[in-house]
């Protein structure tokens, strides 16, 4: 089995590709970058498909680790706070199909699935996705923050809160995902 850096490069990825390139119109550059953006959201996607099954198959266990986290670490080169934090979304993408559909078409980064997988469930997953689709990373992040917040704080005579989906069935935009 071989280990990430004995793995061929792509044929493309020659230090001569990240030299300036002032003869490539801006607009041509941008295209570049967000259309690669989207070629490693839906890569990572499918890795973390992938490593969600191998840690439930376990994997990891023929190799003398005593955890996937741990396993990555080894034989991906991740630090475990990584790894752990790439199992811990693998493991909730499995039941958010909206939210994994949307990351394997290239179409939210890891850094919204990672904050929309800390407070998805199946009932606010649509609109959350929704929301992702029209806001920055930053403001995924604030919103999410927000409602675990809102989640750990406890309503004087009430059992514990959960999460409900928006009642109107507009997707919510920026401005109002901002006010989380």
């Amino acid at each position: 089995m071989t280990m990430l850096a004995d793995r061929p490069t792509h044929e493309d990825a020659s230090s001569d590709r990240c030299r300036s390139e002032p003869e490539l119109p801006l607009e041509q550059i941008e295209s570049e970058i967000c259309t690669l953006a989207g070629q490693i959201a839906a890569a990572t996607s499918r890795y973390l498909c992938l490593l969600a099954e191998f840690d439930e198959r376990q994997g990891w266990m023929g190799w003398n680790v005593r955890s996937c986290p741990q396993w990555l670490s080894w034989r991906c080169g991740l630090d475990l706070r990584t790894a752990r934090e790439h199992l811990r979304v693998a493991r909730q993408l499995r039941a958010l199909p909206l939210l994994q559909a949307a990351f394997g078409a290239g179409r939210l980064s890891y850094s919204k699935v990672r904050a929309i997988s800390r407070v998805a469930v199946p009932e606010n997953e649509a609109a959350l996705v929704e929301g992702a689709l029209h806001a920055t990373a930053a403001q995924i992040d604030r919103l999410t923050r927000g409602m675990r917040t809102a989640l750990e704080q406890p309503v004087p005579g009430q059992g514990p809160p959960t999460i409900a989906p928006p009642p109107s069935p507009s997707p919510p935009s920026a401005t109002s995902l901002r006010a989380a």
